[in-house]
């Protein structure tokens, strides 16, 4: 059973829907529906209904065994990465609400730690996947009885602390002035069912030890974390709670008067003390050298319903080596050590699929001359977050999706011709990216970008050069084909971004590969987003990466303000971005591109560039007056 369409599985039935898993997953939704098929068609059952989308009865018996499977996967593969990690400069520790001792908290080192509260059955996964360094997990035992932990992964269970526990009652309940209670008295009683702000209701029932399914009753169930709120719940007569003897001190319910204050009362089972998991080998951080916050320029944002958030758009991700480390001169976001780490897992990963690769600064060529460009990846894994430790996976997915697609049979020999034209889509690519001697037909965009048509596949996008169309038919009928294909995709995210001083300009943003492309569609996509068509003066656009276009409708003096941000915008979310496409903003006029913002080499900054036509449509709208629409 291959584990990738069985994850495709997974998120399908769990957001009951072909179009989210496929946005969930980055893939299209046809190459979402090959998965399913494929995966059926391995088992010889149906595994889900399609109107609904619902799991077959056994598509349910395939659920209840895939979780642990997947996570199995994830956490062998976690294990594995962390061998080739570099040593850490923070510590993330995953941790359940109950389990923030005082005796653990101080243990925390006074820097470079992010504490991330989880549900309980989260913290073990969150471990074993690689999503945190450590975690802290409490639960319910008999005295001096070890906790029982879910079996995900081979982890290390260390005891920290080990408590009473207390009974939450309202002023005058009738067990309220016991000095001790068993859980025998509180079988029959009403209870809150709240899992992750205190000990769940189904571990009272196992450790009580009664009939399946029989006593401790729900009343009411939250689901928050919030202890107080909790507090606050029993105090009004909602049900019982049970929490460490320490909570209760510090957890007044906001609403409750010093009458409806609940009483506390210990009862003889003990909370079992929480478990630590490190992570083997491990290594505990020191002081975070060369970790700073990002940098970069933030706009407020009005989102599409009309509320306001605040949203980083320069992007820049961690120079974890600190500022001061040589950086490599290709990828000068890292540095040389980094630099070196990634291209010798890079020839590692190579050789482990049974190529021999030639390592240069940017790209391999492998035995048979076969180039291998390494800018995306080097960005992805730059990106990511956590850290070298988890490049190795990245590198090995990445390739290892290359080399199948390279080495398994074309998609122009085993695709039917119709199946290949619905898959057809037009890419507006940098000429770094392409090889121009494979791409003549390549339609030029802008000063440095191409249009090329790309085949979009389920686990890939193959790029047609001159040979492969040959094969297909007339290049124009192919590219009309490829636009319709444009036209009829979803417009996936839509932000407004725009300041106080009146600097707005619209984004689309997306997982697809070709959400930067529909400049090429942008009158359809500026219909489709505003609801009003462009006028005659165009629009400003920016597409600094494959997944994100910007866009300012040209009809009064408000473009001023719109050209200085969208070009700072465009050169940020253009650095160190996969798929990176253009630094520049550019005036769309009639479908014809102009670029408007260059870097100054001398000063090292951008530079807003106007020409003669452009330059009169500014003093136009300047002698028409503000806003005038």
């Amino acid at each position: 059973m291959d584990p990738h369409l069985l994850r495709t599985y997974v998120t399908v039935a769990r957001l009951a829907s072909f179009s989210e898993a496929a946005r969930a997953l980055g893939y299209t939704q046809s190459a979402v529906s090959q998965h399913i098929a494929a995966l059926e068609a391995d088992l010889a059952l149906p595994l889900l209904t399609r109107r609904p989308v619902a799991p077959t009865p056994a598509g349910e018996r395939l659920l209840e065994h895939a979780g642990a499977l997947l996570l199995r996967l994830d956490a062998a593969r976690a294990d594995l990465d962390r061998f080739a990690a570099a040593p850490r400069t923070t510590l993330s520790v995953a941790a359940s609400p109950l389990a923030l001792h005082p005796r653990t908290l101080a243990a925390l080192p006074a820097t470079g730690v992010t504490l991330r509260a989880l549900p309980r059955e989260r913290v073990p996964e969150a471990v074993a996947t690689g999503d945190a360094d450590a975690g802290l997990v409490d639960g319910i035992a008999a005295p001096s009885d070890p906790l029982r932990l879910p079996d995900v992964a081979p982890l290390t269970a260390t005891p920290v602390a080990e408590e009473p526990l207390a009974v939450l009652l309202p002023a005058g309940h009738p067990l309220a002035g016991r000095p001790g209670l068993r859980l025998a008295d509180l079988v029959d009683a009403r209870w809150l069912d709240a899992p992750a702000a205190g000990v769940p209701l189904d571990e009272l029932r196992s450790v009580h030890g009664g009939p399946a399914g029989r006593g401790f009753r729900t009343a009411l169930r939250y689901e928050g974390t919030d202890t107080r709120a909790l507090t606050a719940l029993a105090a009004a007569g909602h049900g019982l709670a049970l929490l460490p003897c320490r909570w209760p001190p510090g957890c007044r319910a906001p609403s409750a008067s010093p009458s409806s204050r609940p009483g506390w009362s210990t009862a003889p089972n003990s909370s079992g003390p929480p478990a630590a998991f490190p992570h083997p080998p491990g290594r505990w951080p020191g002081s975070p050298d060369g970790w700073g916050p990002d940098t970069g320029s933030r706009y407020p944002v009005r989102n599409g319903d009309g509320r306001r958030t605040s949203v980083a758009w320069w992007r820049r991700g961690p120079r974890r080596d600190g500022d001061d480390a040589p950086r490599d001169p290709e990828f000068a976001y890292f540095s040389q050590r980094e630099a070196a780490l990634f291209r010798g897992r890079v020839r590692e990963t190579f050789a482990e699929l049974g190529l021999e690769v030639t390592v240069y600064a940017d790209h391999v060529i492998d035995d048979k001359g076969r180039r291998f460009g390494l800018g995306n990846l080097a960005a992805v894994c730059h990106q990511d977050r956590r850290g070298p430790r988890v490049w190795p996976g990245t590198i090995h997915r990445h390739i290892g999706l290359v080399v199948r697609a390279m080495e398994g049979p074309s998609a122009l020999d085993t695709l039917p011709p119709e199946q290949i034209r619905s898959q057809l889509y037009p890419r507006v690519v940098s000429g770094e990216g392409i090889d121009a001697a494979a791409f003549g037909y390549a339609r030029t965009v802008a000063p440095g970008l191409y249009e090329v048509l790309a085949l979009d596949l389920p686990e890939s996008v193959m790029m047609l050069t001159d040979e492969a169309l040959e094969r297909l038919g007339d290049h124009t009928q192919l590219r009309d084909r490829a636009l319709r294909n444009l036209r009829g995709l979803p417009v996936e995210e839509h932000e407004t971004v725009r300041d106080a001083d009146g600097m707005c300009f619209e984004i689309i943003l997306g997982d697809s590969f070709y959400t930067a492309s529909r400049v090429l569609d942008l009158d359809g996509v500026v219909r489709r987003v505003t609801g009003v068509p462009l006028g005659e003066h165009g629009a400003l656009v920016a597409m600094p990466f494959r997944h994100q276009l910007a866009f300012h409708p040209i009809r009064d003096t408000s473009i001023i303000p719109a050209l200085g941000a969208m070009a700072s915008f465009a050169a940020s979310g253009y650095e160190d971005t996969p798929g990176a496409i253009s630094p520049y903003v550019f005036w769309w006029r009639g479908g014809t591109l102009t670029q408007l913002s260059e870097h100054d080499e001398e000063r090292g900054d951008l530079r807003i560039v106007v020409g003669d036509d452009f330059q009169e449509l500014l003093e136009r709208l300047i002698a028409q007056g503000p806003d005038r629409r």
